[in-house]
C-alpha cells in the first residue's frame, strides 16, 4: 500500500479531494472514511495500515493540530521510520507535539486547485520511485515483478502474492484457496509472517479446512521465528485453553515476548498482569510502563486503566487532569466504561466518534 492519509474528521472534505487526486493517478492509499468497517478493531487496523504504508501523508490544520488521534498516528509513523509528507491546509501555530514530530519534514501548502494536486502527486510518485528492493518490501513494485519473484521462490514475494489473493487487491480477484497456497509456500521457506498467516487460515478455516491443531503448530513456528502477532496468538490460546491446556504461566511468557516486540495487546495484557499480580508479582509501576506503551498504540482498554491509575495514584503520583484526558480519549472511541467514569468523577459526559477534543 502506497499512502496512509491521516487527518482530523473536521477536515474530511479536504481529505476527500486528496483521495480523488491519488485515485485518479492510480496511487494506492488507505483512509479511515473509506474503511469504516473495522469496528472494535479500530486501533489494530490503524496500526496495521500505518505499518503497511510506504508514505504517511498528514493533513495539518487547526483541527488536526489538537487531535489526539492524529498525533498518535504520526507517532506510530515516526516509530516505523515512514516517509512523512505534511500538507498544511490552513495557518496554524503547531502544538509542541506536532512540532516535535514534523519539524524536520518539508511541508506542502494546500491550495484548492489542480496545480497543487499535481505537485502533491509528483512528490508522492517521486518518493515511491526511490524505493527499491533493499528492504524486501514488494508491496508496491510492478505486479509482474512480484509474480516473477514469487515464481522464482522468493519467500517475501510469495507471502505478498498470498495477501493479494486474500484481500482481492491489485487487480487480483479474492481467492482464499490461492492465498493459502502462496502463504504455505512462503511458510515452508521459514517466512515468519507467512507462517502466522497460515496459522490464521487454519484457525478461521479460510482457504483450508479449519484445524486448531495445525493453527497451533504454525503459530508456534511463527512465534519462535519472531512474529509478534503469532506470539500474541499463542499467549491467547494458553490464556483461554483453546486447543492447549489453560496455562497462565505460558500465556504470560508469550505476552512478555510479544510485548517486548511491540505488540500492543500483549503490552496491555502484561500491564494488567502486573496490576493484578497474575503469575508475575503485583507492581503498579511496571504495570503503568506497559499500559502507557499500549495506550500510545491506541488500545482503549489500556487508556481506561491508565486513567484509573492516574486518578487514584496507583504506581504514580495522583493526577486527575491526566486521568480526565485519558478517559476522554477512551470515551471518544466509544468505550462505555470511560463515559461512566467521566460522569462519576467529573460530572461530565462525552462520547462522539466524529469529534476531536482538546487535551
Amino acid at each position: 500500500m502506497d499512502v496512509f492519509i491521516s487527518y482530523s474528521s473536521k477536515d474530511l472534505e479536504t481529505a476527500k479531494k486528496v483521495c480523488e487526486c491519488l485515485k485518479e493517478k492510480n496511487i494506492d492509499y488507505w483512509v479511515a472514511h473509506e474503511n469504516n468497517d473495522f469496528g472494535n478493531q479500530y486501533a489494530a487496523t490503524i496500526i496495521s495500515q500505518i505499518d503497511r504504508c510506504r508514505i504517511f501523508l498528514v493533513l495539518v490544520s487547526k483541527n488536526s493540530n489538537l487531535s489526539t488521534h492524529v498525533i498518535n498516528e504520526i507517532n506510530s509513523a515516526v516509530m516505523r521510520n515512514k516517509t512523512i509528507i505534511p500538507v498544511l491546509i490552513d495557518s496554524v501555530k503547531l502544538s509542541p507535539a506536532m512540532e516535535y514530530y514534523l519539524s524536520s519534514n518539508h511541508y506542502l501548502k494546500y491550495v484548492n486547485d489542480s496545480s497543487f494536486l499535481e505537485q502533491l502527486v509528483s512528490r508522492v510518485s517521486t518518493l515511491l520511485g526511490k524505493k527499491n528492493l533493499i528492504n524486501n518490501n514488494y508491496e508496491n513494485i510492478e505486479l509482474d515483478s512480484v509474480a516473477q519473484l514469487a515464481k522464482a521462490g522468493n519467500a517475501e514475494a510469495l507471502c505478498e502474492m498470498g495477501k493479494r489473493y486474500y484481500y482481492g487487491k491489485d487487480n487480483y480477484e479474492k481467492n482464499l484457496e490461492s492465498a493459502f497456497s502462496f502463504f504455505m509456500q512462503a511458510a515452508e521457506k521459514n517466512n515468519a509472517k507467512a507462517q502466522n498467516n497460515v496459522a490464521w487460515c487454519y484457525e478461521t478455516g479460510e482457504g483450508v479446512e479449519q484445524s486448531w491443531e495445525n493453527a497451533y503448530k504454525w503459530y508456534r513456528k511463527s512465534a519462535e521465528n519472531g512474529c509478534s502477532a503469532a506470539q500474541y496468538s499463542l499467549a491467547w490460546m494458553y490464556e483461554n485453553g483453546t486447543f492447549v491446556h489453560k496455562n497462565k504461566s505460558k500465556a504470560i511468557k508469550w505476552h512478555i515476548i510479544a510485548a517486548e516486540n511491540g505488540y500492543a495487546m500483549s503490552q496491555y495484557k502484561l500491564g494488567m498482569a502486573y496490576m493484578e499480580g497474575t503469575v508475575v508479582d503485583e507492581n503498579p509501576i511496571i504495570a503503568n510502563h506497559w499500559l502507557m506503551l499500549a495506550s500510545d498504540q491506541g488500545i482503549v482498554f489500556a487508556q481506561y486503566q491508565l486513567a484509573e491509575n492516574y486518578y487514584f495514584g496507583r504506581g504514580c503520583d495522583r493526577n486527575i487532569i491526566k486521568a480526565k484526558n485519558m478517559w476522554l480519549l477512551a470515551s471518544s472511541k466509544g468505550y462505555d466504561k470511560a463515559d461512566y467514569a467521566l460522569e462519576t468523577y467529573y460530572d461530565i459526559y462525552y462520547c462522539d466518534d466524529n469529534k476531536d477534543f482538546i487535551s
